[in-house]
């Protein structure tokens, strides 16, 4: 069993209820069956390592933990619902002597019909942009290999996600472009080969187990990939929603001339008008500079990190506290 340190968290300000403060400040598991889980051997090491050393120094609000926490209470309920011939919130686990161990828990493996299921709280523009594909299916590949050293066959991979942002006005705008139909949303993930899947859990069990030796500052740096950098751009703004047209992202704008002639597009269709001072009623265009997402919103643990450090020293990224 491995103990695992938890945050610090802000006082309440009194804007939220007591009973909610106390259910998001329990969001983050205090002990772990194994040295690792399936979801922290496709983190990256440095990111798990300084959760491992620092995170019971860090503070943050509780405000930030919303989400995760909205994605286990949904878990928490299909946990209820157990029939015959179904695996359901199953904690599996592997050790071997000269390897970390490792554990994970199944959200569903329907033995009937060889399927493991995995259920995800997340954005519609997750599926859009494609941007959690890939650690999705190493998950589940994980987890399938797990299931197969326990005596099962995996023959399918699905992922079942509720989409919590999903909107029909916007599923209209984009459903060329991928957008969900809908807010419950099937997703097919690609099944490895085990020995593939052996293969893979076998290099980050050792990837990880080779940062957990060396100090901060020579932990092994995340790419940009794991950092999810995002590109600099300009994305058309509707004032009286407050939110980008046609989703907006920055990718689609990658300069002011391109985001200028796609508002002017939308006066046509919608009735606005272009304001740069971003008056009711109008367009306006916003600048995104880009930088490092994962660091500026995902990392509780980015002011221990040497590798930011390095960067802000030289000024090589960008990224807001």
């Amino acid at each position: 069993m491995r103990k695992l340190k938890t945050p610090q968290f802000e006082p309440n300000d009194g804007k939220i209820a007591p009973n909610w403060y106390a259910m998001l400040k329990d969001s983050f598991r205090k002990e772990q069956e194994a040295d690792y889980t399936c979801t922290q051997i496709i983190d990256p090491p440095q990111v798990v390592q300084l959760n491992f050393r620092h995170l019971d120094k860090v503070t943050i609000n509780v405000r930030d933990v919303v989400k995760p926490r909205c994605g286990t209470a949904v878990h928490a309920d299909l946990a209820r619902y157990k029939y015959k011939d179904w695996l359901v919130e199953k904690t599996l686990s592997a050790n071997d002597p000269y390897m970390p161990s490792l554990s994970g828990t199944i959200d569903l493996f329907d033995i009937a019909t060889n399927t493991l299921w995995d259920t995800k709280t997340t954005s519609a523009w997750t599926f859009k942009w494609k941007s959690r594909f890939e650690d999705w299916e190493n998950q589940l590949n994980v987890y399938a290999a797990l299931l197969s050293r326990h005596g099962f066959t995996v023959k399918h991979l699905k992922l079942q996600a509720w989409l919590r942002d999903w909107l029909t006005k916007d599923h209209f705008q984009n459903k060329a472009d991928g957008y969900p139909r809908d807010d419950l949303h099937l997703h097919e993930v690609p099944l490895w080969s085990n020995l593939k899947a052996c293969k893979y859990v076998a290099r980050r069990l050792v990837l990880h187990d080779r940062a957990q030796k060396l100090p901060d500052d020579r932990l092994p740096e995340c790419t940009d990939k794991e950092r999810w950098l995002a590109q600099e751009g300009y994305a058309v703004m509707a004032n009286k929603r407050g939110k980008a047209i046609n989703g907006g992202a920055s990718k689609h704008h990658p300069d002011m001339d391109s985001a200028l002639v796609f508002a002017q597009s939308q006066k046509k269709q919608d009735h606005y008008e272009y304001d740069p001072e971003a008056k009711k009623g109008t367009l306006y265009i916003k600048h995104d500079p880009g930088g490092y997402k994962r660091c500026q919103s995902w990392c509780y643990c980015k002011d221990y990190c040497k590798q930011l450090q390095r960067e802000k020293e030289a000024k090589l990224c960008v990224v807001t506290s």
